[in-house]
């Protein structure tokens, strides 16, 4: 299923959600691919810029609204915080 721009999510069921902005964001992922289809056919993002394992995505007039850095499939898992932890700043 496609909407007016021609985009298709990935099974043509899932509604499309329309971010109009997101602050600037950097995530490292372990599949540039998974997310880059992520981004582009959920989320309804276009590709800015692709320079080696990045990828920056708009969903506005910016050049970019999240930043994608592929860290690769055998990379550690992230620092996770208890929930019931609190950080002084």
């Amino acid at each position: 299923m496609e909407d007016e721009r021609g985009i298709s999510n990935i099974e043509g069921t899932i509604p499309m959600i329309r971010p109009q902005m997101i602050g600037h964001v950097h995530l490292k992922v372990r599949d540039l691919k998974r997310w880059e289809r992520f981004y582009t056919e959920v989320l309804g993002f276009a590709i800015s810029e692709r320079v080696g394992g990045f990828l920056s995505l708009t969903c506005s007039s910016r050049h970019h609204d999240v930043a994608l850095q592929e860290i690769g499939h055998d990379a550690e898992a992230p620092l996770v915080m208890p929930s019931d932890s609190t950080i002084s700043l």
